[in-house]
């Protein structure tokens, strides 16, 4: 049985009419209902997981943000991707949080409660339900991720700074054992600020030994 607050959706989106932040909340747990009644969770389980990311006040024990965390972890402390490489910076964030996958499976949720053969996720959709996110991080949970996996992370990591050292001249040998002491492991992500005109969204990573790190990325269609 349709409730009214589901109509209001529906004809907004009918009308390709752009929906509130708070409508767009709202859409996010009907869209999450919706998955669970015809039981396309697992078909859908980008968003799926984004439904359920702007319905707690953290996530720390599902499995698609333990992965997430393990792959910024795994590219972003690897030496041979400095971290002052923006574009290749942006490019890990994006691959983790599945950014790309989300808006498909969005577009054909949605085209399939409308109705319709086809509707159009727009980088305004997309800021509001990033928007929905602000504020509710990704934690790294003690148990989800094994020591034998981050030994396996530490030791790609060892291997690129031996390489490293071994071919470094003289003159750059410092940075890169600079590089190597400042590994640490980032045990936290969470989204701080969206930007409509821009499309760009403002993020923080927390590290083990409790220093924040700030980005941005930028997305257009």
């Amino acid at each position: 049985m349709d409730r009214p607050i589901n109509t209001h959706i529906i004809n907004q989106l009918r009308k390709h009419k752009r929906l509130s932040c708070s409508d767009t909340l709202v859409l996010l747990i009907e869209v999450r209902r919706y998955l669970e009644d015809n039981n396309l969770k697992k078909k859908y389980s980008v968003a799926s997981f984004y439904c359920d990311w702007a319905l707690h006040s953290y996530i720390d024990r599902n499995a698609f943000a333990q992965d997430a965390l393990i792959e910024i972890n795994s590219k972003l402390r690897n030496p041979n991707v400095p971290y002052e490489d923006s574009k290749l910076y942006i490019q890990t964030i994006v691959s983790a949080i599945k950014y790309a996958v989300v808006g498909e499976q969005f577009a054909k949720i949605i085209a399939s409660i409308i109705d319709e053969a086809f509707y159009d996720i727009d980088n305004y959709f997309m800021c509001n339900v990033i928007k929905c996110l602000v504020g509710i991080p990704f934690i790294i949970y003690e148990n989800s991720v094994t020591e034998t996996k981050y030994k396996e992370i530490d030791n790609q990591i060892d291997s690129e700074i031996r390489r490293r050292i071994c071919v470094a001249p003289n003159a750059i040998l410092y940075n890169v054992c600079t590089a190597m002491e400042s590994q640490q492991r980032i045990v936290n992500f969470m989204f701080t600020n969206v930007c409509e005109d821009e499309n760009s969204y403002d993020f923080e990573l927390k590290l083990a030994n409790g220093e924040i790190r700030y980005g941005s990325f930028q997305m257009g269609k």
